[in-house]
C-alpha cells in the first residue's frame, strides 16, 4: 500500500488485482476528505471501508507471497552505534513530554474559563516546541552519530544435517 516504504516487489509487473486496490484506497480516501465531515455515521462507515479492503489487501498479498508473485523486501536495519543506557537529560525530556502532554489535555477537559484555557494551551504547544528543541541539542551532544564501526556478525550455526 502506498504511504510508506515499499514493502514488495513483483517481478513480472504489479497485478492487476493489486492496482485496483490502490484506487479503492484512492477512492475511500477521496470520500474520506469530502465526505466524512457530514456525519458520524457517514464518517464510521468510510472508515470501515477502509479497514476491511486493507484486510483483503493484506490477505491477497500474503497469497501472493505465497504463490510467488509477490517478493517480500527486507526491511533495512541500520547498526546503532549508541549503546548503553539512555543518558539521564534525554529521559527527562521523554518523561516531560508525556506530562507537558497531560497538561494540554487537563487544559482543555478541565471546566476552566476559556481564557485561561487556552492561556494554559498555548504555554504547553510553547512547552513541546522547546522541548524538541533541547531533544535535538542533547541527542548531539549524548548520543555518538558519526561514522559507525561494522559490528561484527553473528556466527551462523551449522547445519545438523550430517550430509553438509
Amino acid at each position: 500500500m502506498h504511504g510508506g516504504r515499499k514493502t514488495h516487489d513483483f517481478p513480472n509487473g504489479t497485478p492487476f488485482a493489486i492496482s485496483l486496490f490502490y484506487v479503492g484506497f484512492l477512492i475511500i480516501g477521496l470520500c474520506w476528505v469530502f465526505f466524512a465531515k457530514t456525519s458520524w455515521l457517514v464518517g464510521g462507515s468510510i472508515f470501515a471501508a477502509f479497514m476491511a479492503l486493507g484486510i483483503v489487501y493484506s490477505r491477497v498479498l500474503a497469497a501472493y507471497e505465497r504463490a510467488g508473485i509477490a517478493v517480500r523486501l527486507p526491511e533495512k536495519q541500520e547498526p546503532s552505534a549508541h549503546i548503553g543506557p539512555t543518558p539521564c537529560p534525554i529521559r527527562a525530556i521523554h518523561y516531560a513530554f508525556f506530562v507537558l502532554v497531560a497538561v494540554m489535555l487537563v487544559f482543555g477537559f478541565a471546566p476552566l474559563p476559556l481564557a485561561a484555557a487556552r492561556q494554559g494551551i498555548i504555554a504547553s504547544v510553547v512547552g513541546l516546541f522547546v522541548l524538541t528543541f533541547l531533544h535535538f541539542v542533547f541527542h548531539l551532544r549524548y548520543i555518538p552519530s558519526g561514522p559507525t564501526e561494522p559490528t561484527a556478525e553473528p556466527a551462523r550455526s551449522q547445519s545438523k544435517n550430517p550430509s553438509n
